[in-house]
């Protein structure tokens, strides 16, 4: 398992036990249920953090996550990006249920505290609407003039600067089709476009 999925496992089974002790079962206590709801709002607080949009546009997760192709600038998705979201969005959609059930008036189900049920409804909105803003800033920047090109070059070139990427570029030039090279980058770009939209599409 990734560290990612360890970490939702964690929280998705704290969740487990809250919808546990909502349905009335005497197997998991108000202290159990307290302990997972903190992790929860701990958790979603961390991931705000993480998604929050600096002046220049870039958030830590996007900076640790998704692929500069110009001037350090995330440019586009990695597999890292899109397995972390779709994870997020995975406890997030858990969340949401929790809170939109426990909120509902004349329910039969143990009620667990409304500040804490609306602050972690709160946090989920703005970490959803964050995963959002984020996944639209790389999909804005994929669709940048040159894009392409500079994906063909990372390819030819690749990280290295300086005789090394020189000698590298000569090499695939060399072996390479070019213009097979064109159009697997191209249906690159197009899965990494389809990933993006599919983040888009998940709604709360």
């Amino acid at each position: 398992m990734t560290a990612t999925e360890m970490e939702c496992a964690n929280i998705n089974l704290g969740l487990l036990k809250v919808v546990t002790f909502m349905s009335g079962s005497k197997s998991v206590t108000s202290d159990d249920v307290d302990g997972s709801l903190a992790q929860a709002e701990e958790w979603l607080g961390s991931k705000l953090k993480s998604l929050s949009l600096e002046n220049n546009s870039v958030s830590p997760t996007a900076s640790s996550t998704a692929i500069c192709l110009r001037q350090e600038t995330p440019s586009a998705p990695s597999w890292r990006y899109l397995h972390e979201t779709f994870l997020a969005l995975e406890s997030l959609k858990a969340i949401s249920l929790i809170t939109s059930h426990a909120s509902k008036k004349g329910s039969k189900t143990v009620k667990i505290a409304k500040d804490r049920v609306d602050r972690l409804a709160d946090l989920t909105l703005q970490v959803h609407e964050s995963i959002r803003a984020n996944t639209r800033t790389l999909k804005s920047r994929m669709s940048e003039s040159g894009v392409l090109g500079d994906l063909i070059e990372l390819v030819l070139s690749g990280p290295g600067r300086g005789e090394e990427g020189k000698h590298l570029r000569s090499e695939l030039e060399k072996t390479l089709d070019l213009p097979a090279l064109e159009l697997f980058c191209g249906s690159l770009m197009e899965s990494w476009e389809e990933g993006l939209n599919g983040v888009l599409e998940v709604s709360l």
